[in-house]
């Protein structure tokens, strides 16, 4: 059973490498495969539900200019790569897919970016 506690993400490893996370990312988990809208019509409302990937967006990490350059190269390959978020209370995300490298702060050494699966997340909930 999962703990009741929220907070600061602990880690993501993006191709075996673990970076840090700021303090204060609030990561955006999409964790349902289906975008759901109300469609209006003369009698009862339709429901439109359209696929959507379950992506982690908002994830920033620190990195330096060589770890930038790093990221920079998985955001531009093609291939797939592992990838896990670690949460405050121990639970992991993990999948194979890529990342859409969003950009880089030199000033606070941020990198930005979203996380995409290939298929979806498997999560290892913490006892």
């Amino acid at each position: 059973m999962a703990k009741d506690i929220g907070g600061s993400p602990q880690s993501v490893t993006l191709s075996g490498v673990t970076y840090d996370v700021p303090a204060d990312v609030d990561l955006d988990f999409v964790r349902s495969k289906y975008k759901k809208e109300g469609v209006a019509s003369t009698g009862r409302n339709m429901i439109k539900a359209t696929r959507q990937v379950e992506e982690i967006k908002s994830v920033v990490v620190f990195a330096n200019a060589d770890e930038q350059a790093q990221l920079q190269a998985l955001g531009e390959s093609i291939t797939d790569f592992t990838m896990a978020v670690k949460l405050i209370d121990g639970s992991v995300f993990r999948t194979t897919g890529q990342i859409d490298f969003e950009g880089w702060n030199s000033a606070e050494l941020k990198a930005k970016m979203t996380l995409i699966p290939r298929t979806s997340w498997t999560p290892f909930v913490s006892p």
